[in-house]
């Protein structure tokens, strides 16, 4: 990461520049007047006694006839020094200053006065000669002041660089999850050693205890005390404004620059890693690029602000830099960033950035607008997102996938620092999962409603999935209208369900979220937490919609198996579900399992890019079909063509005799949701090439026995950091464990789903 530049014994000492000749101004009282010039450059007059008349003035003695006086100087506080100032030359560098030389240059020299000189007319005031070239203007104290601000954010920025720096090898050198093992390389250590002693200099100097280091001929802001000029007085004339000086434009300070330092120096570092430790820099690289993200979009709140403020007036005002609640100009550090902090639990600024209000809009409530509601989102304040929710407000989908990433943020640095999560983290969870349950509603869902179907024999379910589990027992097996739900409380409506945006591209990124094609919620050592929440995120939204589709209190639908499959061509799939294979035999889902009583499949490929084949198929009896096939044999005509087909063109004949298919082409990020009943048999047509990944997931509506919570080390959460210690030793812990105690933590994450994926007040 970067490093702050060190600064050197000479960085705040400035080049002498000789005090321009005084001006004198016109005034009421014939006497004159003698101007000071501008800091920090200051020229001493001594006072003049009060001229009756005219008096003759002396031409200076030459330095032949009389020594010149012994010059005095002064440092920038006014106090004399007896050390001769240095000064640059021509070439840049430091020489001993000689009053005599730069008297002896034809742009210092004084113009004497005669005392016969004879004013032919009245002059509003003595004009100072013009400026030489090389000759530095004094700043005025509006831009000294700009400078010194500047300056100021400038060193900061270098200072939270260095910090950084010493964040990110501290964080490798100490290892674990997600950090390597803990070693560094020489180079690296050499540079954790330079970056050590760089803090502490920045330390000791912020606590006041460094010294400036003193040199045999130190470089001070020498002031020349140059002799009295004595000058006629003029006549009582009229007073004239001087001209108005050009306004000097004040400096912008970039609120984006220590940002986009972070991000180039954690791209740095990851270059400069070995492969292997190039996992460890990972998340200091993703600390920079959200920090940068939430200085970014700070930035454009308050230029969006300052334009619909500006635009009603003035249609071609430029937009001014953002402004803090003082009027002071934006800083990086008003907004959380990646910093040195003492702990890594997230909390909103000490000075909220001030917007100013918009107008009324739908997007604004009584408790702000949408733009604090971003803002609060990207710092994790989950208090205030409550509170502008309870307004009114909404999460739009770039808000909701800002809180995400700043929930992952928190997570990754708890980790990091083996501390526990915050109640925030699952309090933002809540927020976004009923957000995207709200998305989700305005896109486009295809429903076809079916009638609820089951076996007329008891237990035939058994004896589909154990004895008779092939195409032609499970099609002709007798059914009848109704909803068996074994063991639970499912609606009596049925249908399947046909989302062809569940997800965003975005959101099943392989390499945004590594890993997500091929979860399982039994192993999650080596799973990054971003891919786990975002998991998680994709089966609650699933959960919603099934309660919002058949009408079943969400608080008795509970996942009862969730995990990536793998399809692949050439591949031999056993059973109705489990392992890699490249087909999948028809079956209905609630035979397969009692409990199962809703059925999704989110699909992570797309037919015809990723895979060939592979068709999800709706299995139905066709009445049509099979009333034209029964008069056929009650006539007695035989198709003599059968004896003409080969052993696989029978056996398709005979599986789709009076059977009606209904195909659906799976693409990235459509999903089918669907009743587990006999009303929606399906199968899975083999995949001819390519590979296929998907995520089905099935549900229950049985009840967990509450005897169950009891035998659990931590019961049901009843704060929202028991809520947090669940997610935490659930699904984000990376420990590495056995099957046997990987099985009991999945049996009791899935009977706490509700309680942690709901706030306290729907438990």
């Amino acid at each position: 990461m970067a490093k702050a530049k060190r600064s050197s014994a000479n960085s705040s000492s400035a080049v002498v520049t000789p005090p321009p000749p005084p001006v004198v101004k016109v005034v009421d009282q014939p006497k004159p007047v003698v101007e000071q010039p501008t800091k920090p450059v200051v020229a001493k007059v001594a006072e003049q006694p009060k001229i009756e008349q005219p008096k003759v003035v002396k031409p200076p003695p030459t330095s032949a006839s009389v020594a010149a006086p012994p010059q005095k100087f002064y440092d920038a506080n006014g106090n004399p020094v007896d050390t001769t100032p240095m000064v640059r030359d021509a070439q840049g560098k430091l020489v001993p200053f000689n009053p005599s030389q730069q008297q002896q240059q034809p742009s210092k020299k004084k113009k004497e006065v005669s005392p016969t000189q004879k004013i032919d007319q009245p002059k509003a005031a003595v004009a100072p000669p013009p400026k030489k070239a090389e000759q530095a203007a004094p700043l005025s104290p509006q831009t000294a002041a700009i400078s010194t601000s500047v300056a100021k954010a400038q060193e900061e920025d270098e200072h939270r660089g260095t910090l950084r720096t010493l964040q990110g090898l501290l964080l490798k050198q100490r290892g674990g999850p997600g950090f390597g093992a803990g070693r560094l390389k020489p180079p690296e250590a050499k540079r954790l050693e330079d970056t050590v002693e760089e803090v502490k200099s920045i330390l000791r100097k912020e606590a006041g205890m460094v010294e400036e280091e003193e040199s045999s001929s130190p470089v001070v802001d020498a002031v020349v005390e140059s002799p009295p000029v004595a000058v006629a007085p003029l006549p009582v004339v009229e007073k004239v404004s001087p001209p108005p000086q050009p306004k000097t434009a004040p400096a912008v300070v970039d609120p984006l620059a220590g940002s986009v330092a972070c991000v180039e120096a954690a791209l740095e570092m990851y270059k400069e890693s070995a492969p292997e430790d190039r996992a460890a820099m990972l998340i200091p690289l993703r600390e920079a690029m959200m920090a940068a993200a939430t200085t970014t979009n700070a930035v454009i709140t308050e230029r969006e602000g300052s334009d619909a403020s500006t635009l009603s007036s003035t249609p071609k005002a430029a937009v001014s830099p953002p402004q803090t609640k003082e009027g002071h100009p934006f800083k990086p550090d008003d907004v959380p960033m990646m910093g040195f902090p003492t702990d890594y639990a997230v909390t909103k600024p000490d000075e909220e950035v001030a917007t100013p209000p918009p107008p009324p809009s739908s997007n604004t409530s009584a408790a702000g607008n949408i733009d604090e509601l971003a803002l609060a989102a990207s710092q994790m304040d989950a208090t205030k997102v409550s509170a502008l929710l309870e307004s009114g407000l909404e999460m739009t989908e770039e808000i909701t996938d800002t809180a995400f990433w700043a929930v992952v943020n928190a997570v990754d640095r708890a980790e990091a620092l083996d501390k526990p999560l915050s109640g925030d983290v699952p309090r933002m969870l809540h927020h976004i999962f009923d957000a995207d349950h709200r998305h989700l509603l305005t896109r486009e869902q295809i429903r076809t409603n079916v009638t609820c179907m089951m076996p007329e024999q008891e237990g035939a379910n058994r004896i589909g999935m154990n004895s008779i589990f092939d195409d032609a027992a499970h099609k002709d097996l007798p059914l009848e209208e109704g909803r068996r739900c074994a063991g639970g409380d499912c609606s009596c409506a049925c249908s399947r369900n046909i989302f062809p945006t569940f997800a965003s591209s975005s959101e099943i990124n392989f390499d945004t979220f590594p890993g997500i094609n091929q979860l399982t919620f039994n192993e999650l050592t080596t799973v990054s937490a971003a891919t786990i929440i975002q998991f998680t995120r994709l089966i609650e939204r699933v959960r919603r919609t099934i309660a919002h589709e058949y009408g079943v209190p969400l608080k008795t639908i509970l996942p009862l198996q969730a995990y990536s499959r793998k399809y692949v061509a050439g591949t031999t799939q056993q059973g109705g579900g489990g392992g890699e294979g490249d087909f999948v035999i028809l079956h209905t889902d609630e035979a397969t399992h009692d409990g199962y009583h809703y059925s999704v499949v989110l699909y992570l490929s797309t037919k015809g890019e990723d895979f060939e084949g592979g068709d999800f198929v709706f299995n139905d009896p066709d009445p049509e079909a099979i009333a034209a096939a029964k008069e056929k044999l009650a006539s007695g005509e035989d198709d003599d063509s059968d004896w003409e087909l080969s052993r696989e063109e029978l056996q398709q004949k005979m599986r789709r005799a009076g059977r009606k298919f209904t195909h659906f082409e799976p693409t990235r990020g459509s999903a089918v949701i669907f009743s587990s009943g006999w009303e929606n048999m399906h199968e899975v047509e083999k995949i001819t090439s390519g590979t296929r990944y998907c995520v089905p997931a099935f549900f229950t509506t049985c009840p967990v026995p509450e005897q169950a919570y009891t035998q659990m080390v931590q019961g049901k959460p009843k704060t929202d950091e028991d809520i947090a210690d669940d997610w935490l030793h659930l699904l984000l812990a990376h420990q590495q464990e056995d099957a046997q105690v990987a099985l009991g933590r999945v049996k009791e994450l899935l009977m706490k789903w509700h309680y942690m994926c709901t706030p306290l007040s729907e438990h």
